[in-house]
């Protein structure tokens, strides 16, 4: 061998060495960097299914909110419905107690009093089941 020739091959390999270790670190950071991404994507895709089952929860909790205000709202119906029957019931009945004083005022003066106490009575039954409705309306 030419000694020249084997001064230029000794740079050759100290180059080539070089790029082998620069190589080899360039190997181990990717194999970093594929950790990393790999411990990213698995932090995200955990994120996203706590992410689900919480909306998920919030959503099912509305849906039962729903049907309790629903129901609250049906319930709130027939009780006014039922107060509002009640409540015709009792005029029904003052209207004819009405037309029984008037027609006692004329015939029997003396059971005036009692009929009146009695229509006074429900006037008062009347006017708190009144009250009660209007209450009741006032609350939605």
């Amino acid at each position: 061998m030419n000694p020249e020739s084997f001064s230029d091959y000794q740079p050759n390999l100290s180059q080539s060495q070089s790029l082998s270790q620069t190589v080899e670190e360039l190997e181990v950071k990717l194999e970093r960097l594929q950790g990393l991404a790999q411990t990213l994507i698995g932090g995200l895709m955990v994120a996203i299914l706590i992410t689900i089952g919480v909306s998920g929860w919030f959503a099912y909790r509305l849906i039962l909110q729903e049907q309790q205000a629903r129901r609250q709202a049906q319930e709130f119906q027939q009780t006014e419905v039922e107060l509002q029957e009640k409540l015709d019931n009792l005029e029904q009945k003052f209207s004819a107690q009405q037309q029984q004083i008037n027609q006692l005022r004329e015939e029997i003066p003396d059971d005036l009093e009692t009929v009146t106490n009695t229509v006074n009575s429900n006037q008062q039954q009347i006017e708190v089941l009144q009250d009660k409705i209007q209450r009741s309306n006032a609350e939605p």
